[in-house]
C-alpha cells in the first residue's frame, strides 16, 4: 500500500527541523555555547520496552511511531530527498524500543521503490540516527552523496569533509566524516560494499 504524500512544513531553524522530525520539541531546550540546542534532562535510568517492528496503518501499530513517521515525512530533508527520487513511501514499520525519563525512544523504517529504505532511530537522551541505504548499492551514487553533504548543512552542523576516517566491517567499508565541534557529536558516513555506495547515515547526539 502506497501511504499519502504530507505536506512538508517549512521550519525557520534546521536544527529544530531536525528535532521535530524526530520528536523531541516538547523537551525543555537551553541554548548551548555552540549555538546549538540542547535539551535540559533529568538523569534517570532508561527502561527497555519489549516489542518487535509493526506496519504503521496495522491495528496494533504504536501511536508513537506513526507519530514519528509523520514527522520525519514532514520535517526531514533526507526523507524529502528520497520521496523526491523514487516517489512516496511504499512501506513503513517501526517500534518503540524504549522510556527514558517520561519520553519514548525508537526505529521507523520507510520503504521506497527500487529497494530503497530510510531508516530513522532516537536514543536516549539527545540522540538521532538516519540511514539511506540500498542494499544492491545506488545506481546515482553521487546524487544520493551530495543529498547527504546537502542535509549536515540544512541540519547545521559543520562537517569536515576532507578527513575522514575509514572503518571496516566484513565487506562493508565506512568513511565516517565528523563535525570537530567541542561537544557537539556529529557525523556523516559513506558506506560502500564491492566498490559500490550502499548506505549513507547521519548521527547527532547532544
Amino acid at each position: 500500500m502506497v501511504l499519502r504524500r504530507y505536506e512538508r512544513i517549512p521550519v525557520g531553524d534546521a536544527s529544530q527541523r531536525l528535532k521535530a522530525a524526530t520528536g523531541r520539541l516538547r523537551t525543555p531546550l537551553a541554548r548551548t555555547s555552540h549555538g546549538g540546542l540542547l535539551a535540559a534532562v533529568l538523569l534517570t535510568a532508561a527502561a527497555p520496552v519489549s516489542g518487535q517492528a509493526v506496519p504503521c496503518d496495522a491495528a496494533g501499530a504504536d501511536p508513537w511511531v506513526v507519530s514519528l513517521r509523520d514527522r520525519v515525512l514532514r520535517f526531514d530533508d533526507l526523507a524529502a530527498f528520497a520521496v523526491e527520487k523514487w516517489g512516496d513511501p511504499v512501506g513503513c514499520e517501526g517500534e518503540v524500543t524504549m522510556d527514558f525519563d517520561g519520553a519514548r525512544y525508537g526505529v521507523l523504517r520507510l520503504d521506497f521503490e527500487d529497494g530503497v529504505a530510510l531508516s530513522v532511530e532516537t536514543q536516549p537522551i539527545e540522540t538521532s540516527i538516519v540511514t539511506l541505504g540500498r542494499t544492491a548499492g545506488f545506481a546515482d551514487p553521487e546524487a544520493v552523496a551530495a543529498a547527504l553533504r546537502s542535509y549536515t548543512t540544512e541540519v547545521g552542523v559543520s562537517i569536515d569533509w576532507e578527513d575522514p576516517e575509514t572503518l571496516t566491517q566484513g565487506e562493508e567499508e565506512s568513511q565516517v566524516f565528523r563535525d570537530p565541534t567541542p561537544g557537539l557529536n556529529a557525523s556523516a558516513a559513506l558506506v560502500t560494499r564491492g566498490g559500490m555506495l550502499v548506505r549513507v547515515r547521519f548521527s547527532m547526539a547532544l
